[in-house]
Order: structure tokens, then C-alpha cells, then sequence
């Protein structure tokens, strides 16, 4: 699983993922969530766009794999995409960046951790569990009233 490629793109979207937390929270209280939504999702769409082209132009010779599974999968994700969006910038907005960010990681790792064994048949050993139990452990210690 472990490759010097895998590390540099898992960092690479860590260094993503910062950057739109980041930009989430300083536009909680200079732009409308609507619109803030609404921009991210063009300069993305034509981001998409332009890295579209340049893979067409260095793997010209490629066949585009297209299914109508992978379709509707990019349909969901897409309108999860809103759905996150809006509610992380809600979120931000009402109770911070930092306790935030720390539901949705966190709680969206174990839960997507969750549907890859039942559902993808995928495995975990023991170190990964205990993993996710301790970013649980860590969650619970977020929430916790002051």
C-alpha cells in the first residue's frame, strides 16, 4: 500500500484540505455562504477544465474509461460536495474552525471506515482499529464542555 507516489498525493490533498478550511473560515463573516459556495464550485469547475486538457494532451492516446455506475457515483459526490460545502461553512460560522474541522475528519473517517469493510468488503488489522478508536477518543475529548 505504501508508496513514495500515494504519500506525496495523500499530502498533497492534507495541503487541499487545509488551504479550504482555511478560506472557509475567513469567509464566514465577509462573503454569503451561497455565494462563497457558488464561486469555489466555478474556479473548481474550470480547474477540472484545464487538468482535463493537460491529461488529454500527455495521455492523448488513452481510452476514457465511462460507466454509467461511475456516472451516478460522480452525480452523488458532486451533491455531496453542497451538501458539505454549505454545512461546514455553517458549521465554521457557529462553532469554529478547529471543533469543526474535527467532526467532520474524524467523524467522516470512522463512518467511511465503517461503510469500507461492510460494504467494500475491505479489511482492517488491529493497528487501524485501534486508530480509529482513538481519533473516537479524540473527538469525545473535542466535545467535551469546557
Amino acid at each position: 500500500m505504501f508508496s513514495w507516489l500515494w504519500l506525496t498525493l495523500a499530502s498533497l490533498a492534507a495541503l487541499g484540505a487545509v488551504v479550504y478550511n482555511t478560506s472557509v473560515r475567513i469567509a464566514t463573516d465577509t462573503i454569503n455562504p451561497f455565494l462563497f459556495t457558488m464561486i469555489i464550485t466555478a474556479v473548481a469547475f474550470v480547474g477540472h477544465i484545464g487538468a482535463f486538457l493537460a491529461y488529454r494532451y500527455f495521455y492523448s492516446g488513452q481510452e476514457l474509461l465511462f460507466s454509467a455506475k461511475g456516472t451516478w457515483a460522480a452525480v452523488a459526490a458532486g451533491l455531496a460536495i453542497v451538501m458539505i460545502d454549505l454545512a461546514f461553512f455553517f458549521a465554521v460560522k457557529m462553532g469554529g474552525l478547529a471543533l469543526s474541522n474535527g467532526i467532520w475528519i474524524v467523524g467522516g473517517t470512522v463512518i467511511t471506515a465503517i461503510v469500507a469493510v461492510c460494504v467494500f468488503k475491505e479489511s482492517l488489522d488491529a493497528y487501524k482499529i485501534a486508530g480509529l478508536v482513538l481519533g473516537l477518543v479524540g473527538l469525545a475529548l473535542l466535545l467535551k464542555p469546557s
